[in-house]
């Protein structure tokens, strides 16, 4: 026995004419609109203004630490650093940490002090490099730094370092370099002490 289509027919075009009705009547509705594009958009804006304002904070750190480490060169620049030493050193990082605002905790200031073995005169030329940082077991910087305040005539170098705490961001955006996730900072000044 054959099916009746013409019978099934029938009983789809009603369907079939509200489907097309709801589907043109869908189409035409713009009131959810917003909604789904500020859905699409927010994330990506919301990221972009965590970023910039990291990017600001990182900066304004990276400001202040060039700034302290200007004020500490002079310090050594005048002769007004203290004698070597452990004491001496502890001392000139207290004052390295007391041209630092309250955003960097004085216990994470690195600070290398070293005389140049090459005359300013010298054709010579100065090549520094960044430090190789170590670790503890516990994630604590382990390198020991040089802290010799020079005599008068001498070229010195000054590096004041930092690891800045970074946080990752929505979609993936790190600033961090280290493989602790934290940021390295550092600042060198390279000057001759005062005669």
């Amino acid at each position: 026995m054959r099916p009746n289509l013409s019978n099934a027919g029938a009983r789809a075009k009603p369907w079939l004419a509200s489907a097309g009705f709801q589907a043109r009547r869908l189409g035409g509705d713009a009131r959810a609109t917003t909604a789904v594009e500020f859905a699409i958009v927010a994330p990506l804006v919301i990221a972009l203004i965590l970023g910039a304002m990291q990017i600001a904070v990182i900066y304004l750190a990276q400001a202040e630490l060039e700034n302290a480490a200007e004020q500490a060169a002079r310090v050594v620049l005048t002769n007004q650093a203290p004698a070597s030493g452990s004491a001496g050193q502890a001392s000139f990082q207290n004052t390295v940490c007391g041209y630092l605002p309250a955003l960097f905790t004085c216990s994470g200031v690195m600070v290398d002090l070293q005389a140049q073995s090459i005359s300013p005169a010298s054709s010579d030329a100065l090549v520094l490099t960044p430090p190789t940082l170590t670790y503890g077991s516990s994630g604590q910087v382990t390198n020991s730094w040089n802290y010799a305040p020079g005599s008068p005539g001498k070229l010195m170098i000054l590096r004041v370092m930092y690891q800045w705490p970074v946080v990752a961001g929505p979609l993936g955006l790190v600033f961090s370099d280290l493989a602790n996730g934290k940021l390295f900072l550092s600042s060198t000044q390279v000057f001759q002490i005062e005669q």
